[in-house]
């Protein structure tokens, strides 16, 4: 508790989320202006020191990138080369889509988020070079998209991005996977926690 209590009281006394509120502001534009300059930024989203920029295939049509290119441990890599540590995430249920997640401290200055978009700037160059290659080795090959990482035979299609080959799966809860490890039956009509096995 008291270590809780001095992290609230220094949060106030040197008034991080005003300055959460005020960088922020100034990242958010600045990752704008990253916008304006890469057609790949598809948007920038976020509130205060949280940010995410989405990398499409097609800004006009919201199109991402092929799932098994990776674009956003790519950038992430590039990024991680020049100093900057950025988080790749899937945009669409987590499958799907890329952005990167922007999410510097609140004790960062505006001077240190120049920094970091210089950093980004360069990251989005590289990046942009390597899709370019990427998208024209797919034309001359006519292959179908680019393998950027080597998957496993054993993967399963929603993993691969294979989305419209995705069912239900019934026994894809907690109650049901315990049920089915202790050996238990749980009748289907069982919804309320009083009908659930203790």
């Amino acid at each position: 508790c008291a270590i809780t209590l001095e992290a609230v009281r220094t949060i106030l006394d040197e008034k991080l989320v005003e300055n959460a509120r005020v960088v922020g502001t100034y990242l958010h534009e600045r990752l704008r202006d990253l916008m304006d300059v890469y057609p790949i930024i598809g948007d920038v989203r976020g509130r205060g020191l949280l940010a995410a920029v989405e990398l499409v295939h097609s800004r006009e049509k919201r199109a991402p990138f092929p799932s098994n290119w990776y674009v956003g441990l790519e950038a992430t890599t590039i990024a991680r080369g020049h100093g900057l540590l950025i988080y790749p995430r899937r945009s669409l249920n987590g499958l799907a889509g890329d952005h990167l997640l922007i999410a510097p401290p609140l004790i960062v200055s505006r001077e240190q988020i120049d920094e970091l978009i210089g950093l980004l700037d360069v990251t989005m160059s590289d990046l942009s070079e390597l899709l370019d290659r990427h998208v024209a080795d797919e034309e001359a090959e006519d292959y179908g998209t680019v393998q950027r990482y080597q998957q496993s035979d054993d993967v399963p299609d929603y993993a691969r991005g294979h989305l419209e080959n995705i069912d239900p799966v019934a026994a894809a809860n907690v109650t049901s996977s315990l049920a089915t490890h202790l050996g238990v039956d749980i009748p289907e009509d069982s919804d309320s926690p009083e009908d659930s096995p203790t």
